[in-house]
C-alpha cells in the first residue's frame, strides 16, 4: 500500500512539475510573440529614415526609366504634284506636353505663293508620337488669301520596332472669301511608310488633295518626300 502511495505522490508531483514547465513555455512563447509583433508595427525615427531614402532612389530610378510627357519634332518634306499650286517645300514643328499637342507649319509654293498652318492635337490612343497612335486635329489653314478652318486626324501603326505606316486626313471647312468673293472647300489625305533610325526618321507619302468652290473642282496629287527629328 504504502508503494502504491508512493506512486501514486510521485506521478502527481511530474504532472505538476510538467504543467508548470508547460504553462512557463506558454508564457514565454506569448509574451516573446507578442515582442515581435510590437517590433514589426514600431515607428522609428531611423525607420523613416530609410524609407525615405529608398524612395528618393526609386523616385530617381523613375525619373530616369519614365518617358518625359513633353515632346517635340522638326520635319521638312517635299511634295511633288502635277499642279504647281501644291507643289513645294514644307517645314513643321510639333511640340507636345502628354496627350495634347500643337503643330505650326509653312509651306512654301511655286509662284511665291504659301500657307500656313495652326493645329492643335489630341492624343485618344498611343502614348507618343513615336509609337503607334491616333491623334484628332483641329485648326485654322491661312492660304495666300484666305483661310479655312480644319479637322482631321492623324494614324501611325508601327509593324516592327523601326518601321511602320502613317496617314493623314484633314478636312478643310468653307473658306472665308478671296478678293473676288470665291470660298474655297476641300481635303488633303496622306499614306505612306517610314523608318526610325533611333531620332531620326525618313518617310515617303503619297498625297491627294482636292479643292473645290461653287463653280469649279480641282484635284492634284504626287509623292511626298521627307525627315523628321524626334526631341
Amino acid at each position: 500500500m504504502q508503494k502504491i502511495l508512493g506512486l501514486v505522490a510521485a506521478l502527481t508531483m511530474a504532472s505538476l512539475s510538467a504543467a508548470e514547465v508547460w504553462a512557463d513555455e506558454t508564457y514565454t512563447f506569448n509574451i516573446v510573440k507578442k515582442q515581435e509583433q510590437k517590433a514589426k508595427s514600431r515607428w522609428s525615427l531611423s525607420d523613416w529614415l530609410e524609407t525615405r531614402e529608398k524612395m528618393r532612389w526609386m523616385d530617381l530610378w523613375l525619373s530616369m526609366h519614365t518617358p518625359s510627357p513633353f515632346e517635340f519634332s522638326l520635319a521638312t518634306d517635299y511634295s511633288m504634284a502635277s499642279n504647281p499650286d501644291i507643289t513645294g517645300l514644307s517645314y513643321r514643328l510639333v511640340a507636345y506636353a502628354s496627350a495634347f499637342g500643337l503643330e505650326f507649319s509653312r509651306e512654301v509654293l511655286a509662284g511665291n505663293q504659301f500657307r500656313l498652318n495652326g493645329i492643335f492635337h489630341f492624343r485618344i490612343f498611343g502614348n507618343q508620337m513615336q509609337g503607334t497612335h491616333l491623334t484628332l486635329q483641329a485648326g485654322v489653314k491661312q492660304n495666300s488669301g484666305y483661310r479655312n478652318a480644319l479637322w482631321g486626324g492623324w494614324m501611325s501603326v508601327y509593324f516592327a520596332r523601326y518601321f511602320g505606316i502613317e496617314g493623314i486626313y484633314r478636312s478643310f471647312l468653307d473658306s472665308t472669301p478671296n478678293s473676288t468673293g470665291l470660298r474655297f472647300s476641300g481635303y488633303r489625305a496622306e499614306v505612306g511608310a517610314f523608318i526610325d533610325f533611333k531620332f531620326l526618321r525618313i518617310y515617303g507619302n503619297y498625297f491627294r488633295e482636292i479643292e473645290k468652290t461653287a463653280v469649279s473642282l480641282a484635284g492634284s496629287g504626287g509623292p511626298q518626300l521627307g525627315v523628321r527629328l524626334f526631341f
